[in-house]
This record gives C-alpha cells, sequence and structure tokens, in this order.
C-alpha cells in the first residue's frame, strides 16, 4: 500500500469534497457576468462563501479564496503590511520561512520595511522567548 505523505504540496480530496468540486465543475459561467450561467456560477460562489464562513465562525465578506498557498501568504502580508499603524516598519520572521512568505518580505523590505529575524535551531524551532523580544512595536509577525 502507497502511503501519501508530502500534504504540504497537496492534500488528497476526501470523498464528498471531491463530489462536491465535480457537481460544480459542471457550472459553466463567470461570476462577474450579468448573464445566466454567469449568475449560476455567482450563486454557487456565494453559497460557497455562506458555508465557509459558517463553518470558520466568520461574516462572508471575511472569506477570501485564493487559487493556493502563495497567493494567500501574499495578500494576507502584504495587507497587514498596509494596514499598520504609520509609526512600525518592522516585520519579524523566523530564519526557516516558506520562500512565498520570504519573497513577499523581501519586497517589503525594499520598500523600506526592516527585518527582525528570529533564528530557529536545527529543527527549525524557534525560542518563544527571542521571537517575543522582537515583537514590541513590530508591524506584523
Amino acid at each position: 500500500m502507497q502511503h501519501y505523505l508530502d500534504h504540504a504540496a497537496t492534500t488528497p480530496l476526501r470523498p464528498e469534497a471531491r463530489s462536491a468540486w465535480l457537481d460544480a465543475s459542471e457550472t459553466v459561467g463567470n461570476a462577474s457576468s450579468t448573464h445566466g450561467a454567469g449568475q449560476d456560477a455567482r450563486r454557487l460562489l456565494e453559497e460557497s462563501r455562506e458555508r465557509a464562513a459558517a463553518v470558520l465562525g466568520c461574516d462572508p465578506i471575511e472569506v477570501v479564496f485564493t487559487s493556493g498557498g502563495t497567493e494567500s501568504i501574499n495578500l494576507a502580508v502584504q495587507g497587514l503590511w498596509h494596514a499598520r499603524p504609520v509609526d512600525t516598519d518592522a516585520i519579524v520572521m523566523p530564519d526557516a520561512e516558506h520562500h512565498a512568505t520570504v519573497d513577499t518580505v523581501e519586497a517589503l523590505l525594499a520598500a523600506g520595511a526592516t527585518l527582525r529575524a528570529v533564528p530557529v535551531d536545527r529543527t527549525a524551532a524557534i525560542d518563544l522567548g527571542v521571537f517575543s523580544a522582537r515583537l514590541p512595536g513590530a508591524a506584523l509577525a
């Protein structure tokens, strides 16, 4: 029996999720269009957003669908950076971050952010004391 262990790259779909995905793939239309097919796609999208929000305990407007992890990281880091108080410019980041985070932070560093790096040990664990010490006055971590 083969065991798939690289869930960081992709996770196999549960049968009910696969079934829902296959059903949804039958809906063809641009959810931003005003024609019937577009409105069917919009309805499916918004119903999905409402279901996700109910599971997460938030408002549907707070649910943002992205194409994957890199886009999600970029949106979160950039969004937090641009929403920061104007008197903060530091980003706290462990040395062993994913390249998607590093790339986004590097773009912010080029735009004037400063980095407060947090070293990791040989198992990639951070020292919570060091992490905590780097937090005061930071824009994001």
